[in-house]
């Protein structure tokens, strides 16, 4: 059927152009271009040497450890088992030899005989029943009122106007009132007894006999030391030590001096003074004082003896390991020298007591 407005003739006509059209394509060909191909020769390059580093084959130089720098090299590492191994060999045998001890004890003991173990060897067991000793016992029981009785009895013997009132404060010995009647005198000045903070308190022996000893100043300056003993569960002064009297002192011995040996109290302190009668080979010299006197005397004790080797004792010039002591007091006997100026120089026959308080 044909559409409207289209001819037989027309559509012939068409197809005529349209199968020529086709032929006329197909016939033409369009030749595509190829691309050129570029033919690369190698070309030659010149050729470089590359050099070649070879390591170092000689050995660097032994760096230098100093003693400090080895010392740290060796902080915080830690020892090796090996070490470690003989402290745990210790250990075990040490642990072993205790069992068997303690196996052998129980292996030797009887339980049913009810006996202890009988060991190789003896124990003897000693049983010290030495009581403590304590010094004054009155003054280990209350100090603060031994002290006021000290003070209060220090202040009457200085406070005395005469020689009647020492011997009810004072301690009783033979030779008190020959003491009184030859060495008393009133104090020049009163003790500083109120200021407690300048007092000195100390509490001693001397061969068995307990001794408290004060020392301060009085009110002109002057030094004073005082001795307190305990008798009868009673504190009283030790007037003749107080004083420091014997059978002379060094004032009236120098002025005075006697042909039997006589007792004293004096502070004694080494002396290089020698004599070619008293040689340093055959003595060793000390200096003899009194606190309060200009007056000096030398005692000579041969060396060797029991009075030189007391002495020595009690400076401990001996022992180098401690402390020596410039001066002592001591109670001794002296004996005069034989020739000129022999009230200055006297033998040290026997050393009696450390310190002036008699036992």
């Amino acid at each position: 059927m044909l559409k409207k407005g289209a001819s037989r003739k027309g559509m012939r006509r068409r197809q005529a152009l349209a199968a020529s059209a086709s032929v006329k394509d197909e016939d033409v060909t369009v030749p595509v271009r190829k691309p050129a191909v570029v033919k690369l020769e190698p070309i030659a390059t010149p050729a470089k040497e590359i050099t070649r580093i070879e390591p170092n084959t000689a050995a660097p130089p032994a760096e230098v450890i100093s003693p400090s720098k080895a010392g740290e090299q060796t902080w915080g590492r830690q020892k090796s088992l090996y070490q470690h191994r003989f402290v745990w060999y210790f250990f075990t045998a040490a642990i072993v030899l205790m069992f068997c001890a303690i196996a052998y004890v129980i292996s030797r003991s009887d339980p049913n005989s009810g006996t202890s173990a009988t060991m190789p060897f003896a124990l003897e067991v000693v049983n010290e029943e030495t009581p403590i000793r304590l010094p004054m016992p009155l003054y280990q029981q209350n100090p603060y009122q031994v002290q006021l009785r000290c003070t209060d009895i220090l202040r009457q013997v200085a406070d005395a106007r005469d020689p009647q009132t020492i011997p009810p404060l004072a301690r009783s010995t033979p030779t008190l009132e020959a003491s009184l009647r030859r060495h008393w005198k009133r104090w020049e000045s009163m003790p500083k007894i109120e200021q407690n903070d300048e007092l000195l308190i100390d509490v001693t022996e001397v061969q068995g006999r307990d001794f408290l000893m004060i020392s301060g100043l009085c009110e002109n300056g002057s030094p004073f030391l005082a001795f307190f003993v305990e008798i009868d569960q009673r504190i009283v002064i030790d007037w003749e030590a107080t004083m420091g009297v014997g059978e002379a002192k060094i004032d009236t011995l120098t002025q005075h001096p006697t042909e039997h040996p006589i007792t004293m109290r004096a502070i004694v302190s080494p002396s290089p003074y020698y004599l070619p009668s008293l040689p340093e080979t055959d003595y060793e010299s000390f200096q003899l004082t009194f606190a309060g006197s200009d007056s000096v005397i030398w005692g000579y004790a041969p060396r060797g003896s029991l009075a030189h080797q007391q002495i020595n004792a009690l400076l401990l010039q001996q022992n180098e390991l401690l402390e020596v002591v410039n001066e002592a007091r001591v109670t001794l006997r002296l004996r005069k020298t034989p020739g000129p100026s022999s009230q200055y120089r006297f033998f040290i026959t026997e050393v009696l007591h450390k310190d002036w308080v008699m036992p």
